[in-house]
C-alpha cells in the first residue's frame, strides 16, 4: 500500500511539474519576456552590483536558468515515480525517467513554436535535458540516503 501512495505522490507531483513547464510555454513570447525582465529587475542588482553584465546578456541567463530548474524538478519527481513504479513492476528507472524527460522537452518546444509562436531550440531541450538529469540525480541521493537510513533502523531492531 506504502509503494502505491508513493505512485500517487509522484505521478501528481510530475503532472503538475508537467502543467507548469506547458504553462509557461504557452505564454505568448512579449508576456513571457515581462516575466523574464520582472525577475531580472529584482536579482541583477544583487548578482550584478557593479552592472558589468549587459541587461539582454542577464535576461537570456535568467531564461535559460528557468528552463533548467523547471526541469531539474521535473526530473526530480519523474525519478520518483519510475522507482516507486520500478520497485513493484520491475522497470529500468532512470533510463525511463531520462525518456520521459527528453520527450517532454521535446514535446514543450513543440508547444512552444506551435502555439506561442516562440521559436524551438534544440540548446533549450539540452538545457531541459540536463536540468532534468540533475534533478534525477538529486532524486537518487536522496533514495540512498532513505535507504541508508532503514538499514541502520533495521540493524537497531535486530
Amino acid at each position: 500500500m506504502k509503494q502505491n501512495r508513493r505512485i500517487i505522490l509522484f505521478a501528481l507531483l510530475s503532472l503538475l511539474a508537467v502543467g507548469f513547464i506547458f504553462s509557461n510555454s504557452l505564454e505568448p513570447r512579449e508576456v513571457s519576456n515581462d516575466r523574464s525582465n520582472g525577475i531580472v529587475d529584482e536579482i541583477k542588482p544583487i548578482v550584478d552590483p557593479q552592472d558589468t553584465i549587459p541587461r539582454g546578456t542577464f535576461n537570456h541567463y535568467v531564461r535559460k536558468s528557468a528552463h533548467f530548474l523547471e526541469f531539474a524538478a521535473l526530473g526530480f519527481c519523474l525519478m520518483g515515480l519510475t522507482d516507486a513504479i520500478g520497485r513493484k513492476h520491475r522497470i529500468p528507472r532512470v533510463p525511463a525517467a531520462l525518456l520521459a524527460a527528453l520527450l517532454i522537452a521535446s514535446m514543450d518546444e513543440t508547444l512552444q513554436f506551435f502555439a506561442a509562436g516562440r521559436g524551438p531550440g534544440v540548446k533549450d531541450v539540452l538545457i531541459d535535458c540536463l536540468g532534468a538529469t540533475c534533478g534525477l540525480l538529486l532524486m537518487l541521493l536522496c533514495l540512498k540516503i532513505e535507504k541508508d537510513i532503514r538499514e541502520k533502523q533495521n540493524e537497531r531492531g535486530k
